[in-house]
C-alpha cells in the first residue's frame, strides 16, 4: 500500500537536509516516497528558509553595536527579552516537543493503521490487504493509533454506501485508546453489496470533523485512494486504507 508523502513530517526531511537523520529514519523516510520526492521536499524547505530569512536583513548586515549601545542591549534584554524569550518557549518548543515525539512514533512505526479479523466457526483470523471475503461473513476491526489521539473508521461498500463504525454515531472524532492495537467492541457482518468492502482509519493529534471524509466516499463504486481522500485536508492526517474483494458464495 503506498503512502501520502505528505505524511513524512517535515522534521524528519529537516534532518535528512542537515545529515542529521539516523540510517533506520532514512529507510522509513525512503519507504514512504522516491528519492525525487524526496529531493523536492528538500528543496522547498531550503527555499522556505531562504525567504524567511531575507524578512530580517540586519541578521546578516555585518553591522555592529557601539560599546555603549551593546551594554544598554544586554541590561535590556537581561530584564525584559529573557523572560519574555523563557515564556515563548514554554509555549511554543514545549508542543513541538511533543509533537516530535508523536512524529518519532509515526516514523519508527509503521504509522496509524486499521487491521480486520474473520470470524468463522468460532475462530478469528487475521486478514490481508485485497483478501477475499463474501456476505454474511463476519469481520471484526482493530486500529493502531501510533501515536495519533483521534480517529475515525469508516467503511465503503460497492454500492457506494459509507458506514461509521467508529464512533458509531456524530460528526467529531472519537478519542483513540493508548494500547499499540484497539479492538472495536463488536462485529460486522458483511452485506451482499458487490465487487468490494473499503476500510478507511483516519486519524490525527487532533480533533477533526468526519462529515468531509463522509461526502468524499458516499456514492463511490470503488475504493477512493488515500491520496485523494487526503486532498484539501491537513496534512496532520493520516489515513490508513484496507481493502478486501467480495465475491458470491
Amino acid at each position: 500500500m503506498n503512502r501520502d508523502n505528505h505524511e513524512i513530517p517535515d522534521l524528519f526531511i529537516e534532518k535528512y537536509a542537515l545529515g542529521e537523520a539516523s540510517d533506520d529514519e532514512i529507510k522509513a523516510i525512503l519507504k514512504r516516497m522516491d528519492q525525487k520526492s524526496l529531493d523536492e521536499r528538500v528543496e522547498r524547505l531550503f527555499r522556505d528558509n531562504k525567504r524567511i530569512l531575507s524578512n530580517y536583513p540586519f541578521a546578516n548586515s555585518g553591522l555592529k553595536p557601539t560599546e555603549n549601545e551593546l551594554k544598554s542591549r544586554i541590561q535590556w534584554d537581561i530584564k525584559v527579552l529573557f523572560p519574555l524569550a523563557a515564556a515563548f518557549c514554554m509555549i511554543i518548543f514545549l508542543p513541538r516537543l511533543w509533537q516530535h515525539q508523536n512524529d518519532d512514533i509515526l516514523l519508527k512505526s509503521d504509522g496509524p493503521k486499521i487491521y480486520v479479523s474473520i470470524k468463522k466457526h468460532g475462530k478469528i483470523s487475521q486478514l490481508k490487504d485485497q483478501d477475499t471475503v463474501s456476505a454474511g461473513d463476519l469481520v471484526e476491526l482493530q486500529y493502531g493509533p501510533s501515536g495519533m489521539n483521534y480517529g475515525v473508521i469508516l467503511s465503503l461498500d460497492g454500492n457506494g454506501a459509507v458506514t461509521q463504525h467508529f464512533p458509531e454515531s456524530g460528526n467529531i472524532s472519537e478519542k483513540l485508546g493508548k494500547k499499540s492495537r484497539v479492538r472495536l467492541g463488536h462485529s460486522y457482518e458483511l452485506d451482499d453489496a458487490p465487487s468490494f468492502e473499503s476500510f478507511y482509519f483516519i486519524s490525527s493529534i487532533s480533533t477533526f470533523e468526519i462529515s468531509d471524509f463522509r461526502s468524499k466516499l458516499t456514492g463511490q463504486k470503488k475504493p477512493i485512494p488515500v491520496g485523494e481522500l487526503k486532498k484539501e485536508v491537513s496534512d496532520q492526517i493520516y489515513i490508513d486504507l484496507f481493502t478486501l474483494k467480495k465475491v458470491k458464495r
